[in-house]
């Protein structure tokens, strides 16, 4: 023999209706495209950046050395090949960071147009109804 009991609680609510305002009707399959659009924005410029500036950072203080090896007491056979290495240095290293900040300025750019690409969405479901800004 079985005995099932209950208990019951309740307390009393008093809803509150909310304000009307105006409101779009959107089609599932637009909300999940624009989610799913949103959730691929992502930001990867930024180590590229971080990168380039290393980069010319280690460029700059190369051609910083160089610049003041004349002013050293280095023996002359191992000058040239310090100098020679260090210009070396400063010019690949330029190159590499000048590089990779450009490709961070790119993969911004693209970002942009990826977030616009959503806006636009968004704007063409807001031109499907009239609003009445009163």
């Amino acid at each position: 023999m079985s005995v099932k009991s209950s208990f019951k609680m309740s307390q009393d609510f008093e809803l509150i209706q909310p304000q009307g305002k105006p409101a779009y009707p959107i089609l599932v399959e637009e909300w999940n495209y624009l989610k799913k659009r949103v959730c691929g924005i992502r930001d990867n410029s930024g180590i590229y950046h971080t990168i380039g500036s290393v980069l010319l950072g280690i460029a700059g203080s190369a051609l910083i050395a160089s610049m003041t090896l004349l002013y050293t007491n280095v023996e002359v056979s191992y000058s040239s090949l310090l100098e020679a290495i260090l210009w070396l240095i400063t010019l690949c290293f330029s190159i590499c960071g000048g590089l990779s900040i450009f490709f961070s300025r790119t993969q911004r750019k693209t970002q942009n147009l990826a977030t616009e690409d959503v806006i636009d969405q968004m704007k063409l479901i807001e031109q499907r109804y009239e609003i009445d800004d009163t």
